[in-house]
């Protein structure tokens, strides 16, 4: 086998692996912000509707994925303003009579993040 061909192997190979550990990366980062219209808690999260003026949508808040380094924090009530970058969908997951079962999905709100007081 040539050597052009061995490093042609390695790139594919590489770009699977890369996908597969890191999958946020198959889905567009994209803009969001709003006002929170609802926001509903999960046991991974928070599951938050944004509607009015921005681009509206469902969107997941999941803990410890969605740290805000900022003062204001998570998302905690309806009225707020919310501007950031969303990413891979999320479940919201609630308590069942099964374990745990979705009820909702929404996008994860990406670290870089920002809400209003």
């Amino acid at each position: 086998m040539s050597c052009k061909k061995i490093m042609n192997v390695i790139a594919v190979c590489a770009i699977f692996f890369m996908f597969m550990f890191y999958p946020s990366i198959l889905f567009a980062q994209v803009p969001f912000g709003g006002t929170i219209v609802s926001a509903f808690y999960c046991v991974n999260g928070i599951w938050i509707i944004i509607g009015g003026t921005g681009i509206p949508g469902s969107y997941m808040y999941i803990y410890g994925a969605s740290v805000s380094p900022f003062l204001s924090g998570p998302p905690t009530h309806t009225g707020q303003n919310i501007l950031g970058f969303a990413s891979v969908p999320a479940p919201c997951l609630v308590p069942c009579f099964v374990g745990l079962c979705p009820i909702a999905f929404g996008l994860t709100i990406l670290p870089v993040h920002g809400t209003s007081l």
